[in-house]
């Protein structure tokens, strides 16, 4: 991995965590980790496309038939622009 790929691969990481957190969890710094296994699913996405609306899908995907959850589109679709947002492109 480069270091343009470690950059993104870390941004995702964060954004995940502090901004799209669909189960809400982190304030509870002891399970940091939860959001781990989505991160390479994104970072393979977003070296593909530089379309939010499918990185919103997968973030969907992912709220509703892994978690569980109704989900939020709308968030996704803001989370998918912020880990677009100053994008390198591949």
């Amino acid at each position: 991995m480069n270091n343009n790929e470690k950059s993104l691969y870390a941004k995702i990481d964060k954004i995940l965590w502090e901004k799209w957190d669909p189960i809400g969890i982190n304030n509870i710094s002891e399970i940091r980790n939860e959001y781990y296994g989505y991160i390479p699913i994104i970072f393979n996405a977003v070296k593909q496309t530089n379309e939010k609306g499918v990185i919103a899908d997968i973030l969907f995907d992912i709220e509703t038939k892994r978690m569980g959850l109704n989900g939020n589109y709308d968030k996704c679709l803001a989370v998918a622009s912020e880990i677009l947002k100053d994008r390198v492109h591949w």
